[in-house]
């Protein structure tokens, strides 16, 4: 079973592999996958400037999440899991430790701007799509759907 921590800004590079890695199992052009690369990839200052959780099995980084505080919300920036141990609870994991994380630091709604791979997902840890938002990709029109979640106090 995977082990879960903090990320320490070393982890950067893993981090942004696994997006990546993950990102392109689902399929997506490659043209697409590269005009994502900004997105997916995680700097040690992003690593550095908020909650992110990593996932470890062997020592090695094998999934992680972070979150972002918006002022009014939160901002789920990242759960990524590499393809090879998806469907085990990982990505589960993850997503409750980095709420747990806002729970501890200022409870209240974490939005999700989630891949339509992925919306399914968050619908099954609780969270409820409240709308979509525009993200087109090299000129091809596209909407992401746009979940939230209610961390309450503890």
């Amino acid at each position: 079973m995977a082990n879960l921590r903090p990320a320490d800004v070393s982890d950067a590079p893993a981090l942004t592999a696994i997006a990546c890695a993950a990102k392109r199992h689902w399929g997506y052009p490659e043209p697409w996958l590269e005009a994502w690369v900004p997105a997916l990839t995680i700097t040690p200052e992003y690593v550095a400037a908020h909650p992110v959780i990593v996932a470890e099995q062997g020592g090695a980084p094998v999934g992680f999440a972070g979150v972002s505080d918006a002022g009014t919300h939160w901002e789920l920036d990242h759960l990524w899991v590499l393809p090879a141990f998806h469907g085990h609870g990982l990505g589960r994991r993850l997503f409750e430790a980095v709420l747990e994380e806002v729970r501890v630091r200022r409870p209240g709604v974490v939005r999700i701007e989630a891949d339509p791979f992925a919306a399914s997902f968050y619908e099954h840890c609780g969270a409820r799509q409240v709308g979509t938002v525009p993200a087109p990709v090299l000129g091809t029109p596209r909407e992401l759907p746009l979940l939230e979640i209610v961390v309450p106090a503890p």
